[in-house]
């Protein structure tokens, strides 16, 4: 069974305790001791600890993670990780709740068992704290396989036998749970809350984007528009906006936009110029009914249109000229005029005629 680990690994020791740190995991087995007792000093081969007897055991742990074995092999390749701490005490021990637990980082799904072994070893002060069990001396060994599904809370384990007739209690407490930004069974879904150009979402505890207010799409990272804002006509760069497409107006981009320099026009899609009733030409600013809308025939004068922006006036009597408003002075002419009394016989019609 092969496994890809996360690289980078070092030791660090806080205090008393000590981390195997990793770069983009996708989550943690903790192993953390509680307590070791063993009593009488003693290595696994029954001598005492460094061959001189009534001098304390220098005691470190070695942890070894792997995958499940029914039969625990102890000197198999340890799958998941590999780790020896600093000496921690001497015959006996017991670290702070608190103290920083042996880290197992791992970047694949966690498959729910595991096995593990847990060795105590006395160190020559001659070692000093090489990392390693070279040089010295197995005091005792335990194993354990199990199933440990992902949680924040720590299960506790005690042991209390011998190794080689050596009587030991080893209480540790180990969990499994997720790096952050991974979630879901086995840590196998990634997803990290952003609020930037890609995206604007949280994230649920099973690892599923849940889009910001305004935003919505795939990835969040389409903006919801001001309401009413016409999809085809219109966009937004921010929630609650509507910036209109070219040739469309409006606080919902659904009025659309006349040719330019149209006068008395309007439009039905954008860059029209439909005219107004009464208005023609390009840019409907050529009057269809000037008779309506100037009046230009004076005195009473009848209006035609006749064209474009074009007309002709019916001049009453006595008037004349383009817009009947020169005055031929037939009040000054007694006689002349048919409204002064003048009586036509034989049925005729009295009828001014000017001559030049």
């Amino acid at each position: 069974m092969r496994y890809r680990w996360c690289n980078l690994y070092c030791i660090v020791c806080v205090v008393i305790g000590f981390v195997v740190t990793n770069v983009s995991c996708n989550g943690v087995f903790e192993l953390r001791i509680k307590s070791f007792s063993n009593e009488l000093g003693r290595e696994a081969s029954g001598l005492c600890c460094g061959g001189v007897c009534g001098t304390p055991c220098r005691t470190k742990f070695r942890a070894c993670l792997k995958h499940y074995e029914t039969n625990i092999n102890v000197n198999s390749t340890c799958t998941f990780g590999d780790v020896v701490t600093p000496v921690l005490g001497e015959n006996s021990l017991t670290l702070p709740a608190n103290a920083t637990p042996i880290a197992f980082h791992f970047n694949f799904t966690w498959p729910g068992t595991f096995s593990l072994i847990v060795e105590a070893w006395h160190e020559p002060s001659s070692a000093r704290n090489s990392g390693t069990t070279n040089g010295s001396a197995l005091i005792t060994r335990i194993t354990d396989q199990r199933f440990l599904k992902l949680s924040d809370g720590w299960v506790q384990q005690e042991y209390a036998g011998s190794t080689g007739g050596v009587r030991s209690r080893l209480v540790y407490e180990h969990r499994v749970r997720c790096e952050d930004n991974y979630h879901g069974d086995g840590c196998a879904k990634f997803c990290r809350p952003r609020d930037d150009n890609f995206g604007h979402y949280l994230c649920s505890d099973d690892g599923d984007m849940i889009c910001m207010p305004g935003w919505t799409g795939s990835y969040c990272s389409k903006a919801i528009c001001a309401p009413g804002c016409d999809e085809k006509k219109g966009t937004c760069m921010t929630p609650g906006t509507c910036q209109c497409h070219l040739g469309w107006t409006g606080e919902r981009c659904d009025q659309c936009q006349i040719y330019p320099g149209c006068v008395n026009g309007y439009c039905q899609k954008p860059w029209q110029c439909l005219c107004k009733e009464g208005w023609g030409g390009m840019f409907c600013n050529q009057d269809l009914n000037y008779c309506t809308n100037h009046a230009p025939c004076k005195n009473g004068g009848t209006c035609f249109n006749t064209g474009q922006g074009l007309y002709t006036c019916s001049c009453p009597p006595g008037f004349s000229g383009p817009e009947c408003n020169v005055d031929l002075g037939l009040s000054n002419k007694p006689g002349l005029d048919c409204t002064t009394g003048l009586t036509c016989l034989n049925g005729g019609t009295c009828k001014v005629s000017i001559t030049s």
